[in-house]
């Protein structure tokens, strides 16, 4: 969590101004506090944690904003103060971040769901999950509700309140967009507060500009409209601030072309690339591009490396040809063992031609000699090697694939979070998916 702050556009974070409503009902929703009717305006310097720590919050919280107002890195800065208390006392909860577009089935409870992620991402044995949920020892913090869509994300806060109502001294944080959460029309009803961010005022903005010596990026938000409303949202201010070079930016597109652009240009660290940039802008950007709507296609917001081969196939039409490299890939297994003698040319070359005509034979020695588990492993990884072949050959992915996320990652265009990737913000891999191939 402490690696995705630092990576976060909202390093700088500008200090806006937040607003608890408990509830805020005159903009038509609540959040389970019917009693109280107002909003009450906070202190731009007030840390999240405080809110979250106040007696009549009790540690259930519900963190609104528009996109690029910094509901992530809010919750994020949420967490690193939470680890510093866990670090501190054993009886203080440990955070955990949950990512809610990985809540896939509409009748799975939040336990449940919980329990296999933990599982999933940390190989955490459900005995101990179920256990340390039991006795208060996580504090679940859930990001992304409104990635789940207006209906599922109503099945979604059914099934947060049903948590929660369980247990009393449970508590829960959970980020949504403003919005969806109105259109949702299911409120979190189990929460006792919502802290919603507001965008900044000019002078705010022009004291964060001043005191970062952006002088000239404040004069000209003050006389273009466009960038002067592109500035009210705390990511884009901060995208201006890396990337603006003297040029007008009227529009999102425009603001993030810019930022790809500039990080691609920056000097890359001698040690880690002595032979210079590794792969060409061009290569990069549509690369992303592949990624960015294969995401979009799967409604998910990360990628985890491991599954690859569950993935890639539905993008340029592979489907067929992914059929077809399950069904042949004992057939050539065996031969192209010998890539790791002869080299992977020969190798292909080797298994394509006699692999057809012996693979039987091997394939029933192979399941003789090594058993069921072995076949499985070996499949996976020769399934994994004919989808990359393939797909490298039609420039929908480097070759070198785990060098080039790490590239990208170095670059400042993804992030890594546990053993997947993700965007360096959503708005960025939106920006990447509504770009031409």
């Amino acid at each position: 969590m402490i690696a995705r702050l630092k990576d976060s556009l909202h390093q700088n974070s500008l200090q806006i101004n937040q607003y608890l409503g408990l509830p805020m009902e005159e903009q038509g929703w609540e959040v389970g506090r019917a009693q109280r009717q107002k909003v009450i305006p906070l202190p731009s310097e007030t840390k999240v944690i405080k809110v979250f720590e106040q007696v009549d919050v009790a540690g259930r919280l519900l963190i609104l904003g528009e996109p690029g107002s910094g509901k992530t890195t809010t919750l994020l800065r949420l967490a690193e103060d939470l680890i510093g208390r866990a670090q501190k006392s054993d009886k203080a909860p440990v955070p955990v971040i949950f990512e809610l577009f990985t809540w896939k089935y509409n009748q799975q409870t939040i336990e449940r769901w919980l329990i296999a992620q933990l599982k999933d991402k940390y190989n955490i044995a459900e005995k101990i999950s179920k256990q340390w949920l039991k006795n208060h020892q996580l504090l679940p913090l859930l990001d992304g509700l409104d990635d789940l869509g207006i209906l599922r994300q109503r099945l979604c806060v059914e099934a947060i309140n049903q948590f929660l109502q369980q247990d009393l001294e449970r508590r829960l944080v959970v980020c949504c967009r403003w919005q969806e959460y109105q259109e949702g029309e299911k409120k979190l009803s189990q929460f006792y507060g919502a802290y919603s961010l507001q965008p900044p005022h000019q002078s705010e903005i022009r004291d964060y500009l001043q005191r970062l010596s952006k002088y000239k990026l404040w004069d000209v938000i003050q006389t273009n409209s466009q960038m002067r409303e592109l500035a009210q949202k705390p990511l884009f201010l901060n995208i201006m601030m890396v990337a603006y070079q003297g040029q007008a930016i009227t529009n999102e597109d425009q603001l993030f072309e810019a930022y790809i652009t500039e990080r691609l240009q920056l000097p890359l660290e001698l040690k880690k690339y002595p032979q210079g940039v590794p792969f060409k802008n061009e290569e990069t950007i549509e690369w992303l591009t592949y990624l960015a709507k294969l995401l979009e296609a799967q409604s998910i917001t990360e990628f985890p490396i491991e599954d690859i081969q569950l993935y890639w196939w539905y993008i340029g039409g592979e489907r067929l040809v992914y059929w077809l490299s399950r069904v042949l890939i004992f057939r050539i297994s065996g031969p192209l063992v010998f890539g790791v003698i002869y080299g992977l040319r020969e190798a292909l070359i080797f298994g394509i031609i006699f692999g057809l005509i012996y693979g039987l034979i091997i394939e029933i020695t192979y399941r003789l000699i090594f058993g069921l588990r072995t076949e499985i492993k070996a499949q996976r990884i020769i399934t994994d090697l004919v989808l990359r072949l393939i797909l490298s050959k039609r420039g929908i992915i480097p070759w070198k694939y785990f060098r080039f996320l790490q590239y990208a990652h170095d670059r400042k265009l993804i992030q890594k979070v546990g053993n997947n990737y993700r965007f360096i913000h959503d708005a960025l891999r939106q920006h990447f998916a509504r770009r031409d191939i």
